[in-house]
């Protein structure tokens, strides 16, 4: 009788284990795993995350509500002068939306996927349907 029990309750402790660990497992899958050597930035506001590694250029954001609205990033080339020019939109919400959605680009894509070395870059992000953002800057230096 003790014996069956022991053998019951490590059943039970075995499947509750491989149900957690599937459940994580399947969470995760969601998302692109980090570049090597991690993310140069990531920057939050209330709704999106944008992920920026310098080496390849790739930049990914994410939705990170789940209430239906677009993730977004505007890149800009900041000129010497200081003014913005926009560079190109990365707009999740066009073919994805929902908590833990993303969208990546990266410099083997071409065109205006391909950062310049040493140019400053103005980012901003929202993840709202007003577009309202929080804005960062950060150089292109690999």
């Amino acid at each position: 009788m003790k014996l069956r029990k022991a053998l019951l309750t490590a059943g039970t402790i075995a499947a509750t284990a491989t149900a957690v660990l599937a459940g994580t497992t399947t969470a995760s899958a969601t998302t692109d795993p980090p570049p090597p050597g991690g993310w140069d930035f990531i920057f939050s506001t209330s709704g999106a995350t944008l992920y920026v590694k310098k080496h390849g250029d790739i930049l990914k954001i994410c939705d990170t509500n789940a209430d239906n609205k677009y993730a977004r990033v505007d890149v800009y080339e900041v000129e010497k002068n200081g003014k913005v020019d926009p560079k190109y939109d990365l707009v999740n919400g066009d073919f994805v939306q929902g908590l833990g959605n993303c969208h990546t680009h990266r410099a083997s894509q071409g065109w205006a996927w391909d950062l310049r070395e040493g140019q400053q870059y103005e980012v901003h992000v929202s993840g709202n349907s007003n577009w309202t953002h929080k804005t960062w800057r950060f150089t292109n230096d690999h």
